[in-house]
């Protein structure tokens, strides 16, 4: 997002089914946002910049020195709880293609991390899902044996509303972003889906049940609604804490 105050600022629309009633939020990860019902028409948009420029531009200016860089592509990239840093290196384009290769530690992007943002910022997040199937898969098959569950199966996403989910047929949903997360949060979630093949639901039960598993959830759970410092900001998603 361009932290310049210049008129207009930059700002995405997002359509939510949630809201009745058009809406402006920001978020240090998502920068400003105009979140409005389905029917919204796209080209009023400008109507509401303008009504509410007094108190965009007051929230921008306080917020200016901490906004994140998104539209650069990253020069590290790091999995704590697996102790795994890796390493971005751009190079000059192969070919018309952008492609990214991996050299152990190493990631070669054929692309500018600024230029080339959009495409480059694919191909990560495409690397990031494959990563998070090699990693958080085993992480939650041996969670599963530690609390004698059995789940049936386990897809990995890239979703902005959820760490994670957990369906009636005992499929578990993983968000990729978890690699970036410290252990201890990445354990709460797992914890946390796993417990709703017993409880569906957030009833006393399943709280009572995820209490069993790890003590310390409720500062696990409210540090996951402070997370966005963990994530890299290309990746431009930034998952909500785990439902109450």
């Amino acid at each position: 997002m361009n932290t310049t105050l210049n008129w207009p600022p930059a700002y995405k629309l997002r359509l939510s089914t949630r809201v009745k009633h058009v809406q402006w939020c920001f978020t240090l990860h998502r920068g400003l946002e105009l979140v409005a019902p389905p029917s919204f028409k796209k080209e009023k948009a400008a109507l509401y910049l303008t009504k509410h420029r007094t108190w965009i531009e007051k929230i921008l200016t306080k917020h200016k020195s901490s906004l994140p860089n998104i539209e650069t592509l990253p020069e590290t990239l790091c999995f704590p709880a697996f102790q795994q840093h890796w390493t971005l290196q751009y190079i000059s384009k192969f070919d018309k293609k952008i492609r990214l290769l991996q050299h152990g530690t190493r990631l070669l992007l054929s692309c500018s991390p600024i230029d080339d943002f959009i495409l480059g910022q694919k191909l990560l997040r495409r690397w990031l899902k494959r990563q998070a199937s090699l990693h958080l898969a085993p992480l939650l098959a041996e969670q599963a044996t530690h609390m004698n569950l059995n789940f049936t199966e386990i897809k990995i996403n890239q979703a902005s509303t959820q760490w994670g989910s957990c369906n009636n047929k005992g499929t578990i949903t993983l968000n990729s972003q978890l690699l970036f997360l410290p252990e201890a949060l990445i354990r709460y979630v797992l914890i946390h889906e796993l417990c709703h093949l017993i409880h569906l639901n957030h009833s006393k039960a399943f709280w009572k049940k995820v209490s069993i598993f790890d003590p310390d959830f409720l500062i696990h759970r409210q540090k996951l609604r402070s997370a966005h410092p963990f994530l890299p900001g290309c990746f431009l998603v930034h998952p909500k804490s785990i439902p109450l």
